[in-house]
């Protein structure tokens, strides 16, 4: 069963009254903004999930009210007069209204927001595999369709970049271990290359490779899983090798003097508040780097 549209009780009141000293025609004004909100109200009601709604539409009406309220304080000279009109205080009161104008937007923009990451959070895995798949296979098959007018003469555009799309697609796919839609594109251009007229990406590419190079990150982010990581002191700094975080982390006894501090930004460490030490990106390079930094302090 649907459920009835929202309303906003008290809000034609307060936007006659918003209105009463900048228009001409604030019932009109005060009809227009009513139904504006309601409408937006109502369609941003459509995607937020039923436990929700409550709080988004108290916070709506809290924030379109206290904007409509800042706004009643306004007065414009062509309705007023222009006779010992307060120019200084009115535009303090514009300011203030518009600081709730844009309070009000920016509430909802981020509301909304919120509520759209938690319920992608929310969603079970098969579904959000399922829905990666489609916007992946959608942008492939815009690149594949667009090759097979080139071929066919009815578009002029240069072939070669959009094979590189493809392809740096699936590359960029493969790098992040996503090894079924790495197989699900493969077959994708299998399956254009056996109904179009000339092949959509060769048996040459290296493309065709790359279902053992998502593997092979999917095992190396196993085995870093289960490796142990290396603790040992250099210069009375612990030095951890963080195989699961990926960075290599320096714990001083207390806070290191400018000097080092200085030095060891030089050498690509940043500090990282949550795990109170300098780190950066577990590298070979990094390790000489940090023997190299600590054994000259």
């Amino acid at each position: 069963m649907e459920s009835q549209p929202i309303t906003i009780p008290g809000l034609y009141d307060a936007a006659y009254r918003a209105h009463s000293g900048t228009s001409f025609s604030p019932e009109k004004r005060a009809a227009s903004y009513v139904t504006e909100c309601e409408t937006e109200l109502n369609d941003d009601l459509k995607d937020i999930p039923e436990d929700e709604k409550e709080r988004y539409i108290e916070n709506y009406k809290k924030y379109l009210f206290s904007w409509m309220s800042a706004k009643s304080r306004c007065f414009s000279s062509m309705i007023t007069g222009p006779s010992n009109f307060p120019v200084r205080r009115m535009e303090k009161l514009n300011g203030y209204e518009h600081n709730r104008m844009v309070e009000f937007i920016e509430w909802r923009k981020k509301a909304l927001a919120s509520i759209a990451q938690r319920k992608e959070a929310n969603k079970p895995q098969d579904q959000k595999d399922a829905e990666r798949w489609l916007k992946i296979k959608k942008g492939l098959e815009s690149s594949i369709i667009t090759i097979i007018s080139i071929d066919k003469g009815q578009s002029h555009y240069t072939r070669s970049l959009f094979v590189s799309s493809i392809t740096n697609a699936i590359k960029t796919m493969a790098n992040n271990g996503q090894v079924d839609d790495v197989k699900k594109s493969l077959d994708l251009i299998t399956y254009w290359n056996g109904i179009a007229d000339k092949p959509v990406i060769t048996a040459k590419n290296s493309v065709w490779s790359l279902i053992q190079a998502a593997e092979a990150v999917i095992e190396l982010e196993v085995d870093k899983q289960t490796a142990e990581n290396k603790e040992y002191q250099i210069s009375g700094v612990d030095v951890i090798e963080n195989i699961q975080a990926d960075r290599i982390q320096l714990f001083f006894d207390g806070k290191p003097i400018p000097e080092t501090i200085a030095q060891l930004k030089r050498n690509a460490f940043r500090w990282s508040p949550s795990n109170g030490c300098w780190q950066r990106q577990l590298t070979s390079n990094a390790i000489w780097a940090t023997k190299n930094l600590l054994s000259s302090l």
